[in-house]
């Protein structure tokens, strides 16, 4: 057996070579060893090996089969192995087994634990059978195990090994697969829970390791068309599906589109969940608000049913957890959203979520939700920020669909500052950064945005082909279809197509309404609708309209949406009591950061200036109008403006002065307090918030005009918003 053993080792004769002291004076150009200087090569051998190496092969082909068995495990092995380790694959003493290495490392086959030249050691892998080298890896699997191992080095020799006979082999793949992904070793998570697929032993198993995966694959690009996602569609309808998992899975299948088996899954959560199973009652009240939020539908079918299933789970004290916490936590947010509830306590939770934790498979939809609640209530430099890095993290961990799901969020956020060229870009990306079936029912919202930056900019061809892009159909029974029939319909508007657009208007308010979306932060229609009305010369409809957008904001501290409604009912006044509506209009959008609004505004204050006779006021408001509207982007305004037809030209680079009025001027403290100021808060509640006196807060103002340029507080917001700062400076907390 010894003699089988060793020849696996043996090679053709190596003729001798006589060595020169000139030789040994040059450094070993294939094993690079301290102790080699030479090459012995044969004549028909111009690759040439080194004399070390080949004293190893030497060695091995006089090798003793205990010898031979270790340096295949070691070979196998690799860097997890241990003492413990072979002396347990070999079935050997542990005396024995140090021996042996002895023997291994005075030959020079090893150095410690681990074999001396990879060339050898190809050698060794290339002269073991291939179903040897399964066995040995099998073997290693379990000696590995039963010595404490990581799960992850285990796991991987079940994965070469491609079988197992160790009852414990599906809980380390599984445990292996979970910290791979929290680590974001996604090809090695795949990897382990392919091979707990193969070796599971009941229908159940393999329906959870496959819903399991096509989880993991949405994270790099989500699509309906793999092997996976036909496996779960198999278990789901076959009831195999764990219970655990149902609630992820529904929501997956209706970012698909798959409404039919969305609804088998809802349904077997309704017949299946109970106290003994793995899902929390927080985890059931989480999902019927992110249904209510985004497929109201749906979520009207199932409402009753899931909130008595909600009860029940609940009763039984299942229980919670960190997890748990962030559902509810994210559950409260779109609680907010869906009874018009955004205040700063809403705020505040929102950017305690996107603080307290970091971007996962787990965490998405609660951050999603979080920049939400941001972008609605008008806090858009904290919503661009955050969405900025958690796009860079996206990015560095290689995960498409989120960073396509961030850009999507950033463009929103910076079209809501009026900033077309900026948004524009993010827009792009969104859509660009993963093939359409990767955004799933949300390109509906990444289309709409496209459009809404498109029909400002005067790019009426371009929204004209975005809105002809083949969208999901059950994207129209989502919210997502808000988003789209208001950018369609100011589409229309800026293409006279007006009867259109006041269509599609009312019937985003029927929808809003019927869905409990009827939110004027979210979807302003009735402004919509009243724009519609202006146009089709029926001012009273148009009042009665933008009045109750007025109504409805009384509810909300959020007041943006508020300055257009004054504008369109401006439009249906006599010219001195316009000026005084659109000045408050001005002042809303000068406080929102809404530039591209401003310029609206400012231009027909400007009109109306010009119909009271005060000519140089008009003039001077006129200019600052074609200005914004040149810095935004905004082409029909500003050629309206200007009564040109061309192109707007690019902005003109700010020139420098000697002491530049910029944001990095200010210490981090100065920031801090800024922000909170234009923001509105008071000195004694900027102190409580930030734990410093009032002096200081007084202090910390007075330096920050100085070097702002400012003189009252009005202004603070306006400056801080046209300046940039650093991403590491807004995110100081």
């Amino acid at each position: 057996m010894e003699a089988r053993a060793a020849t696996q080792f043996r090679n053709p004769s190596i003729s001798d070579s006589v060595v020169s002291a000139s030789t040994m004076s040059q450094r070993c150009s294939i094993c690079h060893h301290g102790r080699c200087y030479l090459n012995v090569v044969r004549g028909d051998d111009t690759k040439g090996r080194c004399l070390r190496e080949e004293r190893v092969l030497d060695f091995l082909r006089r090798a003793t089969v205990r010898q031979i068995a270790a340096v295949r495990a070691l070979t196998v092995i690799g860097d997890a192995a241990s003492e413990g380790v072979l002396a347990s694959m070999l079935d050997a003493d542990p005396a024995t087994i140090g021996e042996c290495l002895d023997q291994l490392e005075a030959a020079g086959v090893t150095e410690g634990l681990r074999i001396s030249s990879s060339r050898v050691k190809k050698r060794v892998l290339q002269s073991i059978p291939l179903d040897v080298r399964r066995r040995i890896h099998h073997d290693a699997a379990g000696a590995l195990y039963r010595a404490g191992a990581p799960d992850a080095a285990t796991a991987a020799q079940v994965v070469q090994a491609g079988y197992s006979r160790h009852p414990w082999t599906y809980a380390v793949l599984q445990a292996a697969a979970d910290a791979a992904e929290r680590t974001d070793r996604v090809d090695a998570a795949v990897s382990y829970l392919e091979a707990a697929y193969r070796i599971a032993s009941s229908a159940g198993e393999k329906a959870s390791v496959t819903a399991q995966l096509v989880l993991l694959e949405w994270r790099v690009s989500s699509s309906a068309s793999t092997r996976n996602f036909a496996r779960m569609i198999n278990a789901l309808r076959a009831g195999q599906i764990p219970v655990r998992l149902l609630p992820s899975i529904a929501r997956y299948l209706l970012w698909h589109g798959q409404v039919d088996d969305a609804e088998l899954a809802l349904r077997e959560i309704k017949r299946r969940a109970s106290g003994f199973s793995d899902i929390p009652g927080s985890t059931i009240r989480y999902l019927r608000t992110a249904l209510a939020y985004e497929y109201p539908i749906v979520a009207e079918r199932h409402e009753a049913q899931l909130a008595a299933t909600q009860t029940r789970v609940t009763r039984a004290g299942t229980g919670g957890g960190d997890r748990w916490s962030l559902q509810l936590d994210t559950a409260e947010l779109l609680d907010g959203l869906l009874g018009n509830r955004i205040d700063d306590a809403l705020v505040d939770l929102a950017e305690s979520v996107l603080r307290e934790n970091r971007l996962g498979s787990a965490t998405v939809p609660a951050l999603t939700a979080a920049l939400d609640c941001l972008i609605y209530a008008d806090q858009l430099d904290t919503a661009v920020a955050w969405c900025g890095a958690l796009i860079a993290e996206a990015e560095a961990r290689g995960t498409a669909t989120w960073g396509a799901i961030f850009s999507m969020r950033q463009a929103e956020a910076v079209l809501r500052r009026g900033d077309l060229n900026a948004a524009a870009r993010f827009a792009t990306r969104s859509v660009n950064h993963a093939r359409d079936q990767t955004l799933g029912d949300q390109l509906g919202q990444a289309v709409a945005v496209l459009v809404k930056i498109m029909t400002a900019a005067g790019s009426h061809d371009q929204a004209e082909a975005q809105l002809h892009r083949r969208l999901p159909s059950s994207m129209f029974e989502s919210r997502y279809a808000l988003e789209f029939l208001h950018a369609r319909g100011h589409h229309y508007l800026a293409t006279d197509q007006t009867a259109c657009a006041l269509g599609d208007f009312i019937q985003a308010g029927q929808l809003a309404k019927r869905w409990r979306l009827d939110n004027p932060v979210i979807v302003p229609w009735r402004n919509d609708v009243a724009m519609a009305h202006l146009r089709l010369g029926q001012p009273d409809l148009a009042v009665r309209y933008a009045s109750e957008h007025l109504d409805m904001l009384r509810r909300s501290p959020v007041r943006r949406s508020g300055g257009v409604a004054l504008r369109l009912i401006a439009a249906t006044v006599e010219p001195g009591k316009r000026i005084e509506l659109l000045k408050r209009s001005a002042e809303i959008a000068r406080v929102a950061g809404d530039q591209l609004e401003l310029a609206t505004v400012l231009a027909e204050l400007g009109s109306a200036e010009e119909e009271a006779g005060n000519r140089s006021r008009s003039r001077t408001l006129m200019r600052r109008a074609t200005h914004l509207a040149q810095e935004c982007g905004a082409t029909p305004l500003w050629q309206r403006l200007t009564g040109n037809d061309t192109q707007a030209p690019a902005p003109e680079a700010p020139v420098q002065t000697a002491a530049p009025r910029s944001v990095d001027r200010l210490s981090a403290g100065e920031l801090r307090v800024a922000t909170l100021a234009s923001e509105g808060r008071r000195n004694r509640e900027i102190a409580l918030q930030l734990g410093i006196t009032t002096s200081t807060v007084e202090q910390h103002l007075t330096r920050v005009y100085r070097k702002l340029k400012v003189s009252r507080r009005t202004d603070l917001r306006l400056v801080l918003n046209q300046l940039t700062a650093p991403l590491e400076r807004r995110m100081v907390q």
